[in-house]
């Protein structure tokens, strides 16, 4: 993992535009498309709190691409753990099967 990188976001989302769509997942189901990953990190982030974890939340991603899914992580005393949520950038594949998304 490579730099992480500490967000904060609030808990109003907004469903995906047209192009792009980044998908906010939860142990890899979709949970939905958004416009901005932005969007799709405050729902990843808002159906967490809705679970009452605890700890810092904090996005990372395996290398250095941009093209690779973002994992949320909790960091707290006991050390860190990974959530299942992620958001995946948009790829040729997303927006054909998503052209309204």
């Amino acid at each position: 993992m490579t730099g992480p990188e500490h967000v904060r976001a609030t808990d109003a989302h907004t469903p995906a535009a047209p192009h792009p769509a980044y998908a906010a997942s939860h142990n890899g189901t979709v949970i939905g498309h958004y416009a901005s990953r932005e969007d799709a990190r405050a729902r990843c982030l808002t159906e967490l709190r809705k679970k009452a974890a605890h700890g810092i939340p904090l996005w990372a991603r395996e290398g250095s691409k941009a093209d690779v899914p973002e994992d949320l992580w909790l960091c707290g005393i006991s050390g860190d753990t990974r959530t299942g949520y992620a958001v995946t950038p948009p790829t040729a594949e997303t927006a054909h099967d998503h052209p309204d998304a």
